[in-house]
Parts: C-alpha cells; structure tokens; sequence
C-alpha cells in the first residue's frame, strides 16, 4: 500500500535535513508525524519517526547524553556497536593502540571505552558501546544516545539485534565481517577528505579533514574566520600535478591537497 506522503510531509522533512540543533529536528518529526496520513501502510513509517524523536530527546535530557555524556574529540566520531564476543575490545585496542580488557567472558565492557584513531594526522574518536541486548534501545537510551552524535556506527556481531535496536538511528552504518584494513574502511565510509596547510616558506603542515565537495573557503573558516575576513588568495599543490596554482575561495577541493592562506 503507498504511504501516499503530502506535500506538508515532504517540507517537513527538508526542515529537518536543514536543522540545526535538536529541538528544531523534534519539531520538523513531530510535523511528518502529523502530516502522514494515519493507515496501515504507514504505521511502521509512524513508529520509526515517533522513536527518532525519543532518540533525540534522550540526546538533550538529562538522563540521556548528559548522563553518558563524552565530548565529542577529533574530526570524527565513530561509535562501535555489536553482541557479546564480536570483538568490539579488540578492535578498538588494535587500531588506536588503548588497552582495553578483551576476552571471552559475555558483556565485559560496562561501559563506554574511547580511543583515538590516527589516520595520517587526521584524528578520528572511536567509542565501544558496552555489548548489545534484547531491549537494549530502551535500557541503554543512554548509550544510543553516542551513536546518534556519531558520523558512523560500525556493527559487529548479530547483524539482525543490532539492527533492530538501532532502528530509528540515521547515521551510515557498516557491518564488519573482519578487520583487514579497517582504518581505510572507516575513512572511506566518514565520507570527508585529507587536506594540508603550509605557511609562505615553510613546509608541509598538520592534515585537516573537511567534507567531500568543501572548498577553500570551508577549509579557512576551520583554520580561523580571520583566514575569509582578510583572504586575498591561495596557492594549491595537488599531486604534483598543480605545483603553487594561485586560486579562490570556491575553490573545489580534493583528498591529499596541500594549501597556502595569503592575508597579505
């Protein structure tokens, strides 16, 4: 049966893609919520908004994110999520170098572990989530609450439980069946690319991650909003291929670029 969605419903949903803060989402939700035409084809559509809002008013309460709260560190967040003995401790030991108790024992992990991946200068937080349960979204909306503020959830373990706890979750999710690689994985899957500065006469600098599709512009606003206030140009080094092009701020950049700010 079609959910035959209005147009009230579809403006809604751009109110949400454009929103910026949690309490403008919940309310861009509640909109869909009402516009949906109430039938059985749409019941599940229903409940899926109506826990994306639970979700999102767990990320502002008190007992939510404030209570498992974990400032968010580095260029990314990635959350690891999974069911008993999946390897969660173990991967997160392995790729950022923590040392976290790993063994067979079910539900070792009481709560949230953080690491710090490095990926090439690039700087990337990894959170595991104590291990996945029946029941797990409504007792450890807590915890959920990390994955929702993540860039990417990686999932190990019993595919099918996590799903379904996770439901309502719109953050990109990969399922891992082994660890080869995953560093690259997750940069892959982060969906941003590695830039670099340089000063006027100096060498290559720290790598900055910015955004598939950002520009010179996006890369100065990071640096400082003085870099766009007085920005006359920039010199561009990419590949080898393009040695000191002086260009703009709209500026499309590319993984690896290596730029040059001039104020003067």
């Amino acid at each position: 049966m079609s959910t035959n969605l209005s147009a009230g419903s579809s403006s809604a949903e751009e109110e949400y893609s454009a929103a910026k803060d949690n309490k403008a989402k919940i309310a861009a939700l509640k909109k869909m919520i009402s516009e949906v035409p109430k039938h059985k084809g749409t019941e599940k559509l229903i409940a899926h908004l109506r826990r994306r809002v639970s979700l999102l008013k767990e990320d502002g309460g008190k007992k939510g994110v404030r209570k498992h709260g974990i400032k968010k560190e580095g260029d990314a967040r990635v959350v690891l999520f999974g069911t008993p003995n999946s390897g969660k401790s173990f991967l997160l030991n392995k790729i950022t170098g923590k040392e976290v108790a790993s063994g067979p024992e079910p539900f070792e992990t009481q709560k949230p572990e953080i690491g710090m991946i490095d990926y090439d200068g690039v700087k990337i937080q990894l959170i595991e989530l104590p291990s996945v349960h029946k029941g797990y979204a409504d007792k450890r909306k807590g915890y959920l609450s990390l994955a929702w503020t993540s860039e990417l959830i990686i999932v190990l373990g019993d595919r099918k439980l996590c799903e379904e706890e996770l439901e309502g979750i719109d953050i990109k999710k990969i399922f891992l069946k082994d660890f080869k690689n995953i560093k690259k994985i997750i940069w892959k899957n982060l969906g941003l690319i590695k830039v670099f500065t340089k000063a006027r006469g100096k060498g290559i600098g720290g790598a900055m991650a910015l955004k598939k599709g950002a520009k010179i512009r996006d890369a100065g606003n990071k640096i400082h909003k003085d870099f766009i206030k007085d920005f006359k140009f920039a010199r561009l080094w990419r590949d080898g291929s393009i040695p000191g092009k002086i260009i703009g701020l709209n500026y499309k950049l590319k993984e690896k670029d290596i730029i040059e700010f001039r104020t003067d």
